[in-house]
């Protein structure tokens, strides 16, 4: 990279970390170029030479959250762990990293982040949260844990639950706190290995 390529690299950084630190402290609904500019320390004019508009900085922060996601999930020690439980355990981490940041869940899963998602995604070659649970289902299928061919359904299903749940969990649509929600999710995953055999 030359050196005006890292120091555009830099400044949009700034600007993303500024929005993040917006979005966890006050949610997406204060979010504005004016702000993000006065955190990160530049004009909020400044802001439009990195982002064609707020969504598209919005976008920056929901990858760049899914990213802090996975890295958590990986820095977890699962050396000892059978592929079942590491994917328990990856798949409990997963749902407790957004369900005790709600305004990140917000930000990620329920904003419109329009089209800018996939023009991120096909710009880099870093594995997904999503990628990561279904290289494990893989490793399960290898095992004999499950069958081959119902990787793809039990990966939705898996994916489906726990966004389910952090949905529900958000807009207290039940009396399950959050560890017995983490239970529930446990559960069903094993469930859903034994009838998969």
């Amino acid at each position: 990279m030359t050196n005006k390529e890292v120091q555009k690299a830099r400044t949009l950084g700034f600007f993303v970390q500024a929005a993040k630190s917006i979005i966890e402290e006050e949610g997406t609904s204060a979010l504005s170029a004016r702000k993000v500019g006065k955190r990160a320390g530049y004009s909020y004019a400044t802001l439009y030479n990195y982002f064609k508009d707020m969504k598209e900085l919005l976008a920056y922060c929901a990858f760049d959250y899914l990213n802090n996601c996975h890295q958590h999930l990986i820095s977890l020690d699962t050396s000892k762990l059978s592929c079942l439980d590491t994917l328990l355990l990856h798949t409990k981490s997963y749902f407790l990293f957004f369900a005790k940041q709600p305004n990140v869940f917000h930000a990620v899963f329920i904003e419109d982040l329009g089209d800018y998602p996939t023009k991120l995604t096909s710009n880099t070659t870093s594995i997904s949260v999503g990628q990561l649970l279904y290289q494990q289902l893989e490793h399960c299928a290898n095992e004999g844990y499950i069958l081959q061919e119902n990787i793809p359904i039990l990966h939705q299903l898996i994916i489906a639950s726990v966004h389910g749940k952090l949905l529900f969990f958000m807009h207290k649509r039940h009396n399950q706190n959050l560890d017995s929600l983490a239970q529930s999710l446990h559960h069903e995953i094993l469930l859903l290995f034994s009838k998969n055999k």
